[in-house]
């Protein structure tokens, strides 16, 4: 007979695949169908959501239920919805729809937030439209969580003007609510829409909290809002949050963006604790300043403090080295980055010290470093080096380098590269190809991007 209790409790695919023995070996009757079905609960669960389970294992479970009920679909839709393969989410959920059941209500107000995060992630947002419509439908409109999840859906497929139609037709709003939007608008790119709402807020009383504080002060470095981000300053040290290093790092960023390098130098100094991200933004800031040997110090310190660097760092540490011009340490960093500090090299790493020495006129090191990289070079890389060519005469390599860059699958949409061609051979008086160059560009439609 099945026990219950602690020994039901399961920590590794071994454990549950024994336990789905024991189920399918033991006998029937009312009280062994009920711990049959606990166990079973159990071990679907772990086997769906658990990091040390096994997806396929669950569904292989779902699968051999003769009656599963909502929990069984909405879980098996969670776990889809945070893999690797978030599709698999929307093809269950539309194969559940083919061939409904009667044993309870579905898809219900559980269901809908992970679809949505699966639309999110994949930017379906034709699809995330429909799901609109069928949450219309179903009565669930009014739901806060699932609201929310429309807003982050809209948002993260580039539709913010329809998340604010979700927000504004709330007829409640916490503070999630209103954080989501203003995230929303950060994250597309409308800095001055979130700052504004954000204002809006605070003119309603809602209570603000560290994750809102922490999308405005994104949005305060990326609109250059220094009165705002200062107004937000000291709504952190009146709720305390700067005790927390998500807050602490969003300031340090803000005031670096905002061209207040000594007053984020200051909130970072008065920090405690002091994780990677904040020492980053530091370091970045820093280096992005122009204070590149006072970056690489503190990058030192930062060691001695026994923080281990990550990507992000190494990248702050790279862009001090290429605004101060200095390639033999960029490249030592470069070629001991994995060794010595665990980070693998990506393209963002390679691009520093390709603009640094193609900066430098070294035009010959830096094609070289790009043809040898372990990775494959993208379009920004060559229009980095051809716009070097062109600033250090050296129309010769640009020219074959534009040949190679036509030659590659550029974006249907990517002007600036074609805008760079057309100027390369406008400097040498090459008109006839700069105006076949516009003519492309015409026919693409496509159009030179302002500044």
């Amino acid at each position: 007979m099945l026990e219950r209790g602690p020994t039901m409790e399961i920590t590794t695919m071994s454990q549950a695949m024994q336990l789905h023995a024991h189920i399918l070996k033991s006998g029937s009757g009312t009280q062994t169908r009920y711990h049959q079905q606990t166990a079973l609960s159990t071990l679907f669960t772990f086997s769906a959501l658990s990091p040390s389970g096994d997806l396929a294992y669950a569904r292989l479970i779902l699968d051999s239920l003769p009656t599963p009920n909502s929990y069984y679909f909405n879980t098996m839709i969670r776990s889809y919805s945070r893999s690797p393969e978030p599709d698999q989410a929307i093809t269950f959920f539309l194969s559940l729809l083919q061939h409904p059941t009667d044993l309870a209500p579905w898809p219900d107000k559980f269901t809908y937030p992970f679809i949505l995060k699966s639309c999110a992630r994949l930017r379906l947002t034709h699809f995330g439209k429909q799901l609109h419509g069928l949450i219309f439908k179903s009565g669930s409109w009014s739901d806060r969580y699932i609201n929310h999840s429309l807003i982050h859906m809209y948002c993260v497929c580039g539709e913010s003007g329809l998340a604010r139609m979700v927000f504004d037709a709330m007829s409640e709003r916490d503070v999630v609510s209103w954080t989501s939007m203003i995230n929303g608008f950060v994250d597309d790119d409308r800095p001055l829409e979130a700052i504004s709402l954000f204002e809006k807020m605070m003119e309603e009383g809602v209570e603000v909290n560290d994750a809102t504080v922490v999308s405005v002060m994104r949005a305060c470095a990326d609109a250059g809002g220094l009165s705002v981000g200062k107004r937000v300053h000291g709504v952190v040290m009146e709720k305390k949050f700067g005790l927390k290093a998500n807050v602490s790092t969003a300031l340090i960023d803000m005031y670096a963006k905002c061209g207040c390098i000594e007053r984020a130098r200051q909130v970072f100094d008065e920090i405690v604790e002091k994780d990677v991200f904040t020492w980053t933004a530091m370091i970045s800031g820093l280096a992005s300043h122009g204070h590149c040997q006072e970056a690489i110090d503190l990058f030192n310190q930062m060691q001695e403090c026994s923080i281990k660097p990550d990507e992000r760092t190494m990248t702050a540490v790279l862009s001090a080295c290429r605004n101060a011009g200095w390639f033999t340490e960029g490249n030592a960093y470069l070629k001991s980055m994995k060794n010595k500090y665990g980070v693998r090299p990506t393209i963002q790493h390679y691009g520093c010290i390709v603009d640094l020495l193609a900066r430098a006129g070294q035009l010959e090191e830096a094609e070289e470093l790009i043809r040898k990289m372990p990775m494959e070079p993208d379009i920004v890389l060559w229009r980095t080096l051809i716009w070097a060519c062109k600033v250090h005469k050296d129309m010769n390599r640009a020219e074959r380098l534009i040949r190679h860059l036509e030659h590659l699958k550029m974006d249907s949409r990517d002007s600036g590269s074609l805008v760079l061609i057309g100027n390369v051979y406008g400097s040498v008086g090459k008109w006839h190809d700069k105006a076949r160059t516009r003519k492309l560009m015409s026919k693409k439609g496509l159009v030179k991007p302002p500044g």
